[in-house]
């Protein structure tokens, strides 16, 4: 049986909000001051509970939708690729991941750089010794979650694609592709558009992601999935039933 590769998101978004938890609690438990230091606490890992459970919320739907693709609901597709093809797509799409990672990882962490030395300097007094030590401890373990996240995310995923089989499982639901699962359907993400790629070698599906609380804001991301020799009307007709579903949040 093929293993959920979307069980990794929630279990680190169940260690996120047992992060908060820890660090909301820890003010009251050591009896640090609060108008110094324990309220700042609080509301900084509140923020990181929030984050885990939003974390949470996300995979544990993209597990539910992942399953049904493997179980075969409304599909619409199921193509077999050479392996050696498969590998070197892999690949490439791994170099982006890493790229893109270092990028998130690098805006994350300067916001720590700033901050938390910042709130160690000024937020404690000159005898708070202990309580400014637990407070970088539990810093240190949040940006220890933050760094295993963005360092191993990447690997993973290719750890997965390269486990998986050289397929594609196209479905209403979303689609299966090089180990992962992209899904449609939902405020969070929806599919923006469906077409075949140029000279019919590709589909490509357009999904637009939410990115920003407030002021919304969606960006766009392309998954292009190779079309095996031969299957070329079969694409036309995957892009002919998605049309209903293009925009449809």
């Amino acid at each position: 049986m093929v293993k959920n590769t979307e069980q990794n998101g929630v279990t680190a978004g169940v260690l996120i909000m047992s992060a908060g938890i820890i660090g909301m609690v820890t003010p009251s438990m050591l009896s640090w001051d609060m108008m110094k230091v324990g309220y700042g606490t609080i509301v900084l890992s509140f923020f990181f509970f929030t984050l885990g459970l939003i974390t949470y919320l996300i995979y544990n739907s993209r597990r539910k939708k992942f399953d049904l693709i493997m179980n075969g609901k409304d599909l619409l597709a199921h193509w077999v690729y050479d392996n050696g093809d498969y590998v070197k797509k892999i690949e490439r799409t791994y170099k982006e991941a890493v790229q893109q990672n270092k990028s998130i990882y690098t805006i994350i962490i300067t916001f720590f750089a700033i901050l938390v030395p910042l709130f160690a300097i000024f937020g404690f007094s000159s005898t708070a010794d202990d309580e400014r030590n637990l407070f970088l401890l539990l810093m240190g373990f949040i940006i220890t979650i933050i760094s295993l996240a963005a360092f191993i995310s990447a690997p993973l995923q290719r750890r997965a694609a390269l486990k998986s089989l050289p397929e594609a499982i196209i479905s209403t639901h979303g689609l299966i592709y090089l180990g992962k699962l992209h899904t449609w359907g939902s405020p969070l993400f929806f599919l923006a558009g469906v077409d075949l790629g140029k000279r019919n070698k590709e589909v490509i599906f357009a999904i637009k992601y939410f990115t920003r609380v407030g002021w919304y804001k969606y960006e766009t991301y392309q998954v292009a999935v190779e079309i095996p020799q031969g299957r070329v009307d079969e694409a036309k007709s995957i892009v002919k039933e998605l049309q209903p579903y293009v925009g449809l949040q």
